[in-house]
């Protein structure tokens, strides 16, 4: 295990936080009382990681670290969405609960999948 890449694990998981922090302050803004924030960073982290799936094995180890490890992990949060998810159900808020889930679910999956098209539409 070398230093420098868990350097740039920490480095891209600190940056990836602090976005998720910031959209997360964001979407309480915007939606209060529905989690806007975590299912935009799990969309967005998503979409990102499709971007880089067709080019991944060209991808150095410092870049994996940085992007995918780091940012991306300190980005996207299932333990934030399972989290909402239990705050939903015990606030009886199913209505919630279950757009929630669907959004957070499949909108990841489709995100993915147009950062996927959209890469290798352009080439890379």
């Amino acid at each position: 295990m070398e230093l420098r890449l868990i350097l740039l694990v920490a480095i891209g998981c600190a940056a990836g936080g602090v976005a998720r922090f910031i959209l997360q302050h964001l979407g309480g803004q915007i939606m209060p009382g529905y989690a806007a924030g975590t299912i935009a960073a799990n969309m967005i982290g998503s979409f990102i990681a499709g971007m880089i799936l067709p080019g991944l094995t060209s991808l150095s180890a410092e870049t994996r670290a940085l992007l995918l490890t780091g940012f991306l992990g300190g980005l996207t949060t299932m333990s934030s969405f399972a989290l909402d998810m239990v705050v939903f159900f015990d606030s009886k808020r199913f209505v919630f609960a279950a757009i929630y889930w669907l959004t957070g679910a499949m909108g990841c999956i489709a995100a993915c999948m147009a950062g996927f098209r959209i890469t290798r539409f352009f080439g890379a």
